[in-house]
């Protein structure tokens, strides 16, 4: 078959075709090893990705761990003696909840007693009658409440102890010397 005006023979069109083709294939096939080496340094840079992304993972895990004991901690830390007893907040130093007190002695954070007797006029512990003006700010840096119900019973106990010591003594003397009595 032939086109005339000007245009190529579809044989000849089909020689060359027959002569690049090889070529063709012998750069496509270059070009699918350069991808296969290129793909395999890409996957090997994943999985150096990956590897690293699940030890920031098992870090992560370590660290949430540690930061969820370590809460476990603080909360045991700040019991009641060191709370408002309004809010169960720890107390501050200064600022909003600053440590205060009220003419009964009961500690509070301030913004907490101030809304507190806004409300009421008692205390919110003992029911005691109180005013804004019986707010005493606790200037100190740090406050820490130390059971000494142990040694107070301890004292207690001596003082008892030392209350009844003179009795037994003269109760013992009476039990060493022996009595002699006319019949």
């Amino acid at each position: 078959m032939r086109i005339y005006a000007g245009h190529t023979d579809l044989y000849t069109m089909g020689a060359k075709n027959s002569v690049e083709q090889p070529q063709q294939l012998e750069e496509a096939v270059r070009e699918c090893e350069d991808l296969k080496t290129a793909l395999g340094s890409l996957e090997k840079e994943h999985a150096e990705v990956v590897g690293q992304l699940e030890l920031q993972r098992l870090e992560l895990r370590r660290l949430e761990q540690q930061s969820q004991r370590s809460n476990e901690n603080v909360v045991s830390v700040y019991d009641e003696s060191v709370m408002c007893s309004i809010c169960y907040e720890p107390w501050a130093i200064s600022g909003n909840h600053q440590l205060v007190s009220l003419c009964c002695g009961h500690l509070f954070g301030d913004h907490c007693v101030r809304k507190a007797l806004e409300k009421c006029k008692y205390c919110p512990q003992c029911r005691r009658r109180a005013a804004m003006r019986d707010i005493r700010p606790i200037h100190a840096h740090r406050v820490c409440a130390i059971d000494n119900s142990e040694n107070q019973s301890r004292v207690g106990k001596r003082t008892l102890c030392s209350s009844i010591e003179p009795e037994n003594s003269s109760s013992d003397e009476s039990f060493k010397k022996p009595r002699l009595q006319d019949d």
